[in-house]
This record gives C-alpha cells, structure tokens and sequence, in this order.
C-alpha cells in the first residue's frame, strides 16, 4: 500500500494564490507567488510585476491557493 509509507501529515508550502476583484459577472485576476530562491513574494497584473508583502497573500479575494509538498526526505 502506498500510503503505508507516507508520513500521517505532510508538510505544504503555500507559493502562490490567484486573486479576483470585482463582480460574479465580470472581473480581473491577478497571482501572487513566491520566489523560491529569494523567498520573497510578487504580485503579476497583467504585465506587471511588482514586489508583494507578505500580508498581501492573506486576503479575502483569494480564489486558488496553490501549495507545494516539502520534500519527505527532510523528515
């Protein structure tokens, strides 16, 4: 069985988080992801870049939080 070997919790980083303004209708979509190599976080509209605060990523208008699995082997 393969989730025999598996550990009973897994760690997750959050990396990113799709935002949404506006109406049910209509509306805009930006992300704000995480750099894995310096750890900061960016917000991406459009053709823009900019950087993000950590406080940025907890928001209200999150639509799809994205995580990745920590590696096991550091367990």
């Amino acid at each position: 069985d393969l989730a025999s070997n598996l550990p009973k919790t897994l760690p997750y980083d959050l990396v990113a988080v799709s935002v949404h303004s506006g109406s049910l209708h209509s509306g805009h979509y930006t992300t704000i992801a995480k750099n894995r190599r310096n750890n900061l976080w960016y917000n991406f509209d459009d053709d823009i870049v900019t950087l993000a605060n950590k406080e940025d990523v907890r928001t209200r208008n999150a639509y799809i939080l994205c995580y990745v699995r920590q590696d096991t082997n550091e367990m």
